[in-house]
């Protein structure tokens, strides 16, 4: 195959300035398929669920469990057996960011097996709306949605190195599972006596164990919720400005009701809480050992809770807050569809619409105050581990 000049700046285009969405997502979620732990994957451009082998179902949950059961091990051991002295808050720290991120991590996978069918009829429905919107010459693309997603990918295939590093030199230390086999780890910064191919297993299942981690998180946060969030504010927006026949608007608005359903009812309990409770404890938990405890800890496991500080908290103020979007610009869009002139029946349709919000579970949903107060939820965390 040659390349010339014409087409790699057309390949250089469609990477960095593609006409829609819908590539960059099908792309994005192929590297995120990698690792076979969702029931998904790519056919003709459109998400069909797949019956995985069995070891394939089976080895993702598993790997999440042992490191899971490590973590808790330790724990329990603290709490039964302290150690005089005691372990210093940063490894406390440190064990209860691994127990929260592998327990939502369970859930997440449970939530999206158990919900597969719907999360595909989701997700399909929504590149339907968006090629129906490209027909009609409306331009879908947000520059930040497209450098979120290239963000998150090149954080996705560069983080399982870091745990792989981490778990390599440094076998003693949990989650690692040489840390509970290895009867000469006295200590996280002993090397325990291992050889390389004692080092290595162990070194790939916690990286392995991780690649799940970000790829689901990803793929909840980009694929499954962000890219409805794009496509829907678009409609909204478009609405907004007005020119078009009411019949047509309210149409159009309730397709954008039935995708925010469908999203609430694959996106509902306990995915929503798990997400943003798991988010606001992992933001706090690296910023503690950033602050306090750059000395003390491994330069590998330094530079992740650095990557994952930086992460969620765009995350934040970036797609949570675009979620809170639909609710005010639906608002918008309903006081100016009952203000225009049309039937009766036209106008108690128009009062018995609802607006469009995103859940966040046990009847609250995404408003403009919620990026600020899972801020705030994250701040009153990191000051009581301070304060410890």
């Amino acid at each position: 195959m040659t390349f010339t000049r014409a087409s790699i700046l057309t390949w250089l285009r469609d990477v960095f300035l593609p006409s829609s969405n819908i590539s960059s997502v099908l792309n994005t979620s192929k590297v995120l398929f990698h690792p076979h732990h969702l029931p998904f994957r790519i056919n003709k451009e459109q998400f069909v669920t797949t019956n995985s082998r069995k070891w394939a179902q089976v080895t993702p949950p598993l790997a999440i469990l042992l490191h899971l059961a490590v973590t808790v091990k330790w724990i329990l051991d603290q709490w039964l057996k302290p150690e005089n002295p005691a372990f210093p808050i940063w490894k406390i720290v440190v064990m209860y960011y691994c127990a929260t991120a592998f327990s939502a991590m369970l859930v997440f996978l449970a939530q999206l097996t158990f919900l597969k069918e719907e999360a595909v009829q989701l997700l399909n429905s929504t590149i339907q709306v968006e090629k129906d919107l490209i027909v009609k010459g409306v331009q879908t693309v947000h520059i930040r949605y497209i450098g979120f997603i290239a963000i998150t990918k090149i954080i996705f295939i560069s983080m399982p190195i870091i745990p792989f590093t981490f778990a390599f030199l440094q076998p003693c230390t949990p989650p690692v599972v040489t840390s509970v086999i290895l009867l000469e780890c006295e200590s996280w910064n002993d090397g325990g006596n291992t050889a390389v191919l004692m080092r290595l297993w162990p070194a790939a299942l916690l990286s392995f164990a991780d690649a799940i981690l970000s790829a689901t998180v990803v793929f909840t946060m980009v694929v499954l919720t962000t890219l409805l969030v794009n496509v829907v504010g678009y409609v909204l927006g478009n609405l907004n400005k007005g020119g078009q026949n009411i019949y047509k608007s309210l149409r159009a608005y309730r397709t954008l009701q039935m995708l925010s359903a469908m999203h609430n009812s694959v996106v509902t309990q306990p995915l929503m809480p798990t997400l943003v409770g798991c988010g606001t404890m992992c933001e706090s938990f690296p910023l503690y050992i950033l602050i306090t405890s750059t000395s003390l800890v491994p330069v590998p496991a330094l530079i992740m809770f650095a990557i994952v500080a930086a992460e969620i908290f765009g995350v934040i103020i970036g797609p949570l807050k675009m979620m809170a979007s639909l609710y005010v610009e639906s608002s918008e869009l309903l006081k100016s569809l009952r203000r225009m002139n049309g039937s009766k029946w036209v106008k108690r349709y128009v009062r018995s619409c609802p607006r469009s919000k995103l859940t966040l579970g046990g009847g609250r949903f995404f408003d403009r105050g919620t990026s600020l107060e899972i801020c705030s939820m994250c701040v009153d965390i990191l000051i009581t581990f301070l304060l410890m």
